[in-house]
């Protein structure tokens, strides 16, 4: 049970957070799993100021190079071997307490990086099916438990194209 005061500090969060898009970088297996029913980490870019279908593909295209050095398909970039070696260790650890950290230059000024712990019927499906995500992060607080994942009826219209177009994992 929730008490007030954890229940009031949840509600000012909600208050203040803003919704973004999120791309997929890591997740753990068990988030893929339709019978799954426990918490799991997913690792992932956010950029609060995609404003424009282009500003999205954009972050996609960024999510998804990440994506395929940290899965280790393609060759890590000098200037994002530490943090690709960061995403490596938390998914390892399963670090995924809701933060929201800066991420190298070379990535976007706007972009971040948010470990989250994701429930899974807060995913369409009720599992890890799209590399494409919608978070809300609370901009006064970026350390733990200030991101989150969407539930998809919050996501708006066309949801389910976004999905389909944006598989996880990603094709080969």
């Amino acid at each position: 049970m929730i008490d007030a005061l954890a229940f009031r500090r949840r509600v000012r969060r909600y208050q203040r957070a803003v919704q973004v898009p999120a791309v997929v970088l890591a997740a753990e297996p068990a988030a893929s799993d339709a019978a799954n029913k426990q918490l799991r980490g997913i690792w992932a870019l956010c950029d609060p100021a995609v404003d424009s279908p282009e500003r999205l593909r954009e972050l996609i295209a960024r999510g998804d190079r990440v994506a395929a050095m940290v899965a280790g398909t393609a060759p890590v970039a000098p200037d994002l071997a530490d943090f690709v070696a960061g995403v490596r260790g938390d998914a390892a650890a399963r670090r995924a307490d809701g933060s929201r950290t800066p991420v190298p230059a070379g990535l976007g000024a706007t972009t971040g990086y948010v470990r989250l712990r994701v429930s899974c019927n807060f995913l369409p499906g009720e599992r890890l099916t799209s590399r494409l995500l919608f978070a809300f992060v609370d901009p006064a607080a970026p350390g733990p438990r200030g991101a989150g994942v969407l539930q998809p009826y919050l996501w708006g219209e066309g949801v389910a194209s976004l999905c389909a177009a944006f598989p996880w994992p990603v094709p080969a």
